[in-house]
């Protein structure tokens, strides 16, 4: 019931010649989540830390409007410019005012939440677009009617999964599950005396399902702690 904001930070540890991730903070927040409370907290978090802004070499974040434009908004002043430039004059360095160097962070998008974005191409897509509402349509269906569900699970001891807009690749699973207990899910309508899906509506389902599949794993590689851009490349390749 809770909204929360996770910043971590990322750096290969030059005596263990490994990549390190760990969280610096995990805040909860209150609605709006706006473009400047985020910047704020993340603001804070580097103070905290003591973790000066001009060592961080980039911000990676989805694409959220919110969090491009908190990045946009965090500007740090450094300094350590000047001092570190300073003249061999101490006269001239007293008539100087240290005035500092603003620092702004570089924003990296997060190449596993662009791929979901491109997922939702699948949502427009008039081969797909109408077999993927009639299958979300018979889900929904099921699941909020304690019969079918109880009928279901008597078949093959399994039911169907709903999607959700806000976790990833949630559109995948709920496919793949209904191609795994497709006959149970035939027999149950049928008793219920609902519609479902043609045989035709079911290859384009088990279609969409080997579309959608390599992005599947490609997310699930991507969004680990240990991801690299090395990575990126190959990736796209193979999605190509």
């Amino acid at each position: 019931m809770a909204s929360f904001l996770g910043i971590s930070a990322s750096f290969f540890h030059p005596t263990h010649k490994v990549a390190i991730t760990f969280i610096l903070n995990l805040y909860e927040i209150e609605h709006p989540h706006t473009g400047e409370m985020i910047a704020d907290k993340l603001q804070c978090s580097l103070e905290a830390w003591g973790i000066e802004p001009r060592k961080v070499l980039m911000m990676v974040t989805d694409n959220g409007s919110n969090m491009i434009k908190a990045v946009s908004l965090a500007m740090f002043e450094d300094d350590t410019a000047s001092s570190e430039h300073g003249s061999d004059d101490e006269e001239e360095e007293e008539d100087t005012e240290d005035i500092g160097q603003t620092v702004t962070l570089h924003r990296f998008p997060c190449l596993a939440h662009t791929l979901q974005l491109l997922l939702k191409e699948v949502e427009t897509n008039a081969a797909y677009a109408k077999v993927l509402t009639k299958a979300r349509s018979i889900v929904k269906k099921i699941r909020t009617t304690s019969v079918a569900t109880e009928k279901l699970i008597a078949r093959c001891g399994m039911t169907v999964v709903t999607e959700c807009s806000t976790r990833w690749i949630s559109n995948m699973f709920m496919i793949e599950w209904m191609l795994k207990i497709k006959d149970a899910i035939g027999e149950t309508l049928n008793d219920m005396k609902w519609d479902g899906l043609l045989a035709s509506e079911w290859v384009k389902l088990d279609d969409l399902y080997h579309l959608i599949q390599p992005f599947t794993e490609h997310t699930n590689t991507m969004q680990t702690d240990n991801f690299a851009l090395s990575i990126v490349i190959p990736v796209l390749i193979d999605l190509l």
